[in-house]
């Protein structure tokens, strides 16, 4: 099974966050989205909370929510280290052009 973490502040989540996942959805078994936060920056315009509930329910709505999972992480987590615990491959869509995927 091809486990992927998707990461970033998602504040919001986006057409173009929607499109990834997508793509990505064809690529791999299941995804861990991973709302990534500092508690030393300004919020933005959604605290953690609410994008990761945000998110929930986009998934909830376009029946994803048994291919993704939603989690949050603070400036402390390494994201390298929850990959390995939930056996997970991390990938980026930092790329903004069509050799991002």
């Amino acid at each position: 099974m091809k486990n992927a973490i998707y990461a970033g502040s998602f504040d919001p989540f986006t057409k173009g966050h929607e499109d990834v996942l997508l793509k990505a959805l064809d690529l791999f078994d299941t995804i861990t989205l991973v709302v990534g936060y500092n508690s030393e920056k300004p919020s933005g315009l959604l605290d953690p909370m609410q994008r990761v509930m945000s998110i929930k329910k986009y998934l909830d709505e376009n029946n994803l929510k048994d291919k993704v999972n939603v989690s949050s992480i603070n400036e402390n987590g390494v994201l390298v280290d929850y990959a390995n615990t939930i056996g997970g491959t991390i990938f980026n869509s930092w790329n903004k052009d069509s050799f991002g995927f």
